[in-house]
């Protein structure tokens, strides 16, 4: 069962996500359950949908992870996920390791602290 820190940090983490690939993430509450959830308004669709899940689905993933590769460049291994900067220190090594993890919780928590440094040093400044 996934307690609700762990959910909280899911959400939060695939709506930065989502802003990142440039989608405007909409709040909205249950009205069964009162929590909070997100979508987004898709043009493409002229509808609207739940926010793609970015924490469990590679499909949804790899679009992220080769963004990032445009930028940079992210090494994904059987229990680990790096990501270098291609600027000379523009920012550490992000290197997150979890052995017996899956890979895409791994993956997914690489990307988040990749955005996480993109916000605060504006890394896609004008790009």
């Amino acid at each position: 069962m996934v307690n609700k820190k762990t959910k909280l940090y899911t959400v939060l983490g695939n709506v930065s996500i989502a802003k990142f690939m440039g989608i405007n993430p909409i709040k909205g509450v249950s009205k069964h359950s009162g929590e909070d959830y997100y979508y987004y308004n898709n043009a493409e669709m002229e509808d609207y949908e739940a926010l793609p899940s970015y924490d469990c689905n590679w499909g949804c993933l790899m679009p992220i992870v080769e963004q990032i590769n445009k930028r940079d460049w992210v090494t994904i291994m059987s229990d680990e996920c790096k990501i270098h900067s291609l600027i000379v220190d523009e920012f550490d090594t992000i290197k997150i390791v979890k052995e017996g993890q899956p890979l895409i919780s791994i993956v997914y928590d690489a990307v988040l602290v990749y955005i996480e440094l993109n916000l605060k040093n504006k890394l896609y400044k004008n790009e």
